[in-house]
């Protein structure tokens, strides 16, 4: 994932993901500030995924699969942190809108911290 960034997210109900990095450390804090949040019901969810780099692409998902327990879903503005351990050698953010038709959020994404 770009180590730190902002973006705008849509409700179109389709995955966006972060650019992948390869892992600092075997847990990670994963940061991202909810700086606007509008239309009708926006609701966001945010998942740190993890593969080995010799995990098969040809897969229907490339390989990549969710942490366990490594989730957020915020409906408002805000910061936001999630906490990932067990990381395989590389990791990168899903993120998923929902709302109404109108409904967008606006997201600063940091850099992840390692441990």
């Amino acid at each position: 994932m770009n180590p730190s960034g902002e973006m705008v997210l849509k409700n179109t109900g389709i995955d966006v993901f972060s650019a992948p990095v390869f892992r600092g450390g075997f847990k990670g804090i994963f940061s991202f500030d909810v700086l606007q949040a509008e239309g009708s019901s926006p609701s966001l969810t945010v998942a740190v995924q993890t593969k080995n780099t010799a995990d098969n692409l040809d897969s229907g998902a490339g390989g990549w699969n969710d942490v366990s327990g490594a989730s957020a879903n915020p409906t408002g503005t805000g910061l936001n942190a999630i906490i990932a351990s067990e990381l395989k050698e590389q990791v990168r953010l899903r993120f998923n809108m929902g709302g109404g038709a109108s409904a967008w959020m606006r997201i600063f994404v940091f850099e992840p911290s390692w441990q």
